[in-house]
């Protein structure tokens, strides 16, 4: 067997970085924060991209021409009565100033700029006019318009007015038993 040798290593003490290498380290840190937090301040907030609901969406009351009601998801065109197959359109109210709330049957379409919107209207059995014409009460000829809705107000969100630490006492709902006449003793 051949004997190897061996090479001696020699240790040397570990050099520390000179003063001028630290001084460029430091420099060079300092210039990149500078840039990073210049950049996160003065760059231009992107605008919040609105959600947009499309009307599959949104469940729409059907009713066909037979009284079928029932709720579907929206859709461009009539639907298919799910109990006589019937074409069903969606009903929107609709008010006259002098003979209050009347149903409407409205058909969607897609708009130029690639929305669905109501194209036509009319009253159920009657003819079928555009949006744009509008629609009359068939008893007085005022013209029917669409009710104003508040959509916080079916939410609950409202609160009563009141001073900072004061508690208001939630409403009594009466049921038919509560209105009726208290047992004499």
């Amino acid at each position: 067997m051949k004997a190897t040798a061996r090479r001696k290593v020699r240790i040397v003490k570990r050099r520390l970085p000179s003063r001028g290498a630290i001084i460029s380290l430091a420099i060079a840190v300092g210039a990149s924060a500078t840039a990073l937090f210049a950049w996160r301040v003065f760059r231009p907030v992107p605008p919040a991209v609105p959600y947009i609901r499309t009307l599959s969406d949104v469940l729409l009351t059907y009713e066909c021409q037979q009284g079928h009601r029932f709720t579907a998801p929206g859709q461009v065109g009539p639907l298919a009565c799910p109990i006589c197959k019937a074409p069903a359109y969606p009903r929107m109210t609709f008010e006259c100033p002098i003979h209050g709330k009347r149903e409407v049957e409205v058909q969607f379409a897609i708009s130029a700029d690639g929305f669905e919107e109501v194209s036509q209207m009319r009253l159920p059995g009657g003819q079928w006019t555009s949006r744009g014409k509008g629609l009359r009460c068939p008893s007085c000829q005022s013209p029917l318009v669409r009710p104003k809705q508040d959509d916080l107000s079916n939410l609950g969100l409202r609160r009563p007015k009141t001073r900072p630490g004061e508690r208001v006492a939630p409403k009594e709902t009466s049921t038919p038993d509560d209105r009726r006449p208290a047992p004499k003793p």
